[in-house]
C-alpha cells in the first residue's frame, strides 16, 4: 500500500479534490529501501479512471493498477 499511497500523492498534486472510489492493485516484485522507482499515470476513460505502473530502475514492473477518482461530493456508489 506504500506504493499506491505514491500514486496517490502524484494524482493529489494535480487533482487536489478528488478522492479514491475504487482501487486495483497487483505487486509483481519486491520493492526495497532506497530503490529509485519510476510512476507512470494515464487516463483511462472520461469518468476518473487511471492506470498506473511503478517500475523499478532495472526495469522490472514492481505494483500496477487501476482507480476510479471522484469528487469528495458525489454520492457514494
Amino acid at each position: 500500500m506504500l506504493l499506491y499511497a505514491v500514486v496517490w500523492g502524484a494524482v493529489h498534486q494535480v487533482v487536489p479534490e478528488a478522492v479514491t472510489r475504487r482501487v486495483t492493485l497487483t505487486w509483481s516484485a519486491p520493492v526495497f529501501a532506497d530503490e529509485v522507482l519510476s510512476v507512470a499515470i494515464t487516463p483511462q476513460d472520461t469518468n476518473g479512471g487511471i492506470r498506473f505502473r511503478l517500475t523499478r530502475s532495472d526495469g522490472v514492473v514492481c505494483c500496477e493498477g487501476q482507480t476510479r477518482l471522484g469528487q469528495q461530493d458525489d454520492a457514494q456508489p
